[in-house]
């Protein structure tokens, strides 16, 4: 008989514990639904920067023609030879 009751008891301990997931997975549900009947609310990015305004237009195009020579100066550095010649 007490092989017998702690058999029951194991059924009832077993069974609690799967009604405590299934209830789990009920909750996951219905707060999942919850979640997506939500209204959604759009997003609201930052403002882009502008330019500031103590910086001169000349002083712009100055640095622009700097970033571009920098840049020829890298690209004839790192230009490797073709093997190819051109003398007559």
């Amino acid at each position: 008989m007490h092989e017998l009751d702690h058999l029951e008891w194991r059924l009832a301990e077993r069974n609690e514990g799967l009604e405590a997931r299934l209830t789990d997975a009920i909750d996951a549900r219905k707060a999942a639904a919850a979640l997506v009947d939500q209204p959604r609310q759009p997003l609201s990015l930052p403002e882009p920067r502008g330019k500031n305004s103590m910086i001169g237009e000349s002083v712009i195009q100055r640095a622009a023609a700097m970033e571009r020579q920098q840049a020829a100066e890298h690209a004839k550095r790192n230009a490797r030879p073709m093997g190819f010649t051109f003398d007559l």
